[in-house]
């Protein structure tokens, strides 16, 4: 989900040599390694689905970041082991059910199905959709009051409602596969943890993990809860549960009480 990257010249003439030659057959091509595409860049599957990729490369992440908020270049590879170029500087994007692909790009959020369309702009790269695809979660920032905001839309960029705002950046909002939940991840303590809108009462976003914990020696304590080193790696195990890695091992967290498992 969190987030994620694209592509360069050389692998589309590549790609473009592969297909032409007939090598793959459909199958295989929904199962090809696209990093042995694009030599000497870093390549992200963002999403599958029905044989389909959608794929990021952009230059070479270094040692010691994250891929988290790079942008590239946003290619779909269909069933029919076709490459579409979608667009540039795309930091997020996934599919929807009907085929078309959300993606955020330039501080905007964008539907694409054979060419671009915007819902929305002014808004961070992290966004979320309902089970249902009826609303998507976004996030606002505030550079000059260093604050956020995180609200929900429907796709044609209206009838917002405010979840929650709060000092600092928010990002990686989550739907429960429900549709009850939204989870999310804020500072607005100092301390990145996670929060949580009861989506059938939305008033009122609730810190879930380090409430009472303050910036510094209580971050090291065992009363401290990390947040996912990457969005990508969480799971919902059920209703209430996550599980996802931080770095130093994987943890499951209940997400109603707040207690790891």
């Amino acid at each position: 989900m969190k987030k994620i990257f694209i592509s360069c010249a050389c692998g589309i003439l590549l790609f473009a040599g592969i297909f032409a030659a007939g090598i793959w057959t459909n199958s295989e091509a929904a199962q090809f390694d696209p990093n042995t595409m694009f030599p000497g860049k870093s390549v992200n599957t963002l999403d599958k689905q029905n044989g389909s990729l959608l794929i990021n490369v952009s230059d070479p992440i270094p040692a010691d970041s994250s891929p988290d908020y790079l942008s590239g270049l946003l290619y779909q590879v269909d069933a029919s082991s076709k490459a579409v170029l979608v667009d540039k500087n795309v930091v997020s994007a996934k599919f929807l059910s009907n085929g078309d692909i959300l993606y955020s790009a330039r501080g905007s959020l964008l539907r694409w199905n054979g060419e671009a369309e915007t819902i929305i702009s002014g808004v961070e790269s992290d966004f979320a959709v309902s089970p249902d695809e009826k609303r998507i979660t976004t996030v606002s920032y505030n550079f000059n009051e260093d604050s956020s905001e995180i609200f929900s839309i429907d796709f044609s960029g209206l009838n917002k409602l405010k979840l929650a705002d709060g000092v600092g950046r928010i990002f990686w909002p989550v739907y429960s596969p429900d549709g009850r939940w939204l989870l999310f991840v804020a500072a607005f303590t100092g301390v990145s943890s996670w929060y949580r809108v009861d989506l059938n009462n939305p008033s009122v976003a609730v810190q879930i993990t380090n409430r009472g914990l303050r910036p510094g020696p209580d971050v090291l304590s065992d009363a401290f809860i990390p947040i996912p080193q990457m969005l990508e790696s969480l799971e919902f195990i059920d209703e209430q549960t996550i599980e996802y890695e931080t770095g130093n091992g994987r943890i499951r967290l209940n997400f109603v009480d707040g207690k790891k498992q």
